[in-house]
C-alpha cells in the first residue's frame, strides 16, 4: 500500500502556499496603494520589451542579416559600455535634490521612445545597412538599460 506525504511534508507544502498567497497579496496591495510603484509599471513593461525586441528581432533580423552573425557581439558591446560608461554621470545626476530622478527616468523614457520610434518607421529598410545607425540604437537601449538599472531600481527601493 502506497503511504502519503509525511506529516513534515504536508507542513512544508501548507507553509510555502501560506507564504506565497501573504506575499502576493501584499504585492498587490502595495501595487494599487503605491502611487510611486503604479508609475514605474509603464517603465518595467518598457525595459522587458525593448530587451524582449533586441534579442528577438534587432539582433537576428536586423544585425545578423544586414551585418553579419559576428556583429551582434559587436553591437552587443556598444550597448555594455553604453550602460557602463553612463552609470556614473547619472547617478551624479539623479541625486541632484528635487529635480534628479525626475529627470534621469525621463532621460531614459526618451530613449527608449527614440529607439521604439526608428524601429518602427525603418523597419528592415535600407537605413538599417548603416552600422552607425544600428550602432546608435543598441545606444539608446544602452542608455535606457543604464537608467532601469540604477535609477529605476533606486526607485523601487525607496
Amino acid at each position: 500500500a502506497q503511504r502519503g506525504p509525511s506529516a513534515v511534508a504536508r507542513v512544508k507544502v501548507g507553509f510555502r502556499a501560506a507564504l506565497s498567497s501573504v506575499w502576493r497579496n501584499a504585492t498587490i496591495r502595495l501595487l494599487l496603494e503605491e502611487r510611486k510603484l503604479q508609475l514605474l509599471i509603464p517603465y518595467n513593461a518598457a525595459f522587458g520589451l525593448v530587451n524582449a525586441l533586441f534579442g528577438f528581432y534587432v539582433n537576428s533580423k536586423i544585425v545578423a542579416d544586414l551585418h553579419g552573425e559576428g556583429a551582434v557581439g559587436a553591437f552587443g558591446v556598444v550597448m555594455q559600455v553604453t550602460a557602463l560608461v553612463m552609470a556614473a554621470p547619472l547617478t551624479r545626476l539623479s541625486n541632484l535634490p528635487s529635480l534628479g530622478r525626475k529627470l534621469v527616468m525621463s532621460l531614459g523614457s526618451v530613449a527608449y521612445t527614440v529607439l521604439l520610434v526608428l524601429l518602427l518607421t525603418l523597419t528592415n529598410g535600407p537605413a538599417f545597412e548603416s552600422s552607425f545607425l544600428v550602432g546608435f540604437i543598441f545606444f539608446l537601449c544602452g542608455f535606457g538599460n543604464c537608467v532601469w538599472q540604477g535609477c529605476c531600481a533606486a526607485v523601487h527601493s525607496d
